[in-house]
């Protein structure tokens, strides 16, 4: 018998998650089948001054402001900036991993990062977008064929870093 469930993505730019519901529920035969579906599937959010565009799988999501409640914005604490340190390069993971370290290093205690890391922010999609311009410079819109008239426009690209599925 198939079921509904409703997807949940993380997703981060910089010091900043967006947790989003997928809009559509999804159908599926078994949790399992939905987990392995969704794990296959790339998603991205691509945050607008005026709303957010998410591409999950063949489709292509806009929330705009009135819509909001689909989504939760967090900010991680600045205390995990400074245990985390500088991002960890190409040069940094090539020696680690000629050190044998690796590993060691990424699953240590310094790099885990848990939902306490972070705080939750009640800003409007407008209000978040400002928020990051203050201290990031925005990229342009991709082609989507689906919104044609947005490419070029200023964006943030969130990408997603963990998913959830739950039964409807």
């Amino acid at each position: 018998m198939k079921e509904a469930y409703r997807i949940i993505f993380g997703l981060q730019y910089e010091s900043w998650e967006i947790r989003m519901e997928v809009p559509d529920k999804e159908i599926f035969v078994s949790q399992k089948e939905a987990e392995e579906t969704v794990e296959q599937a790339d998603a991205v959010g691509f945050l607008t001054e005026t709303g957010i565009y998410l591409l999950y799988g063949n489709n292509v999501y806009e929330i705009v402001e009135k819509e909001n409640i689909l989504c939760e914005f967090y900010q991680m604490k600045p205390e995990l900036f400074e245990r985390l340190g500088p991002p960890l390069g190409p040069e940094d993971i090539d020696q680690l991993i000629k050190e044998d370290r690796l590993e060691e290093t990424i699953f240590s205690s310094r790099y885990m990062i848990t939902e306490n890391d972070f705080e939750k922010r009640s800003l409007s999609i407008q209000e978040l977008y400002y928020e990051i311009l203050q201290k990031y410079s925005p990229t342009g819109f991709p082609s989507l064929p689906e919104y044609p008239e947005k490419k070029g426009m200023p964006c943030y690209i969130f990408e997603s870093i963990w998913y959830q599925v739950e039964r409807s």
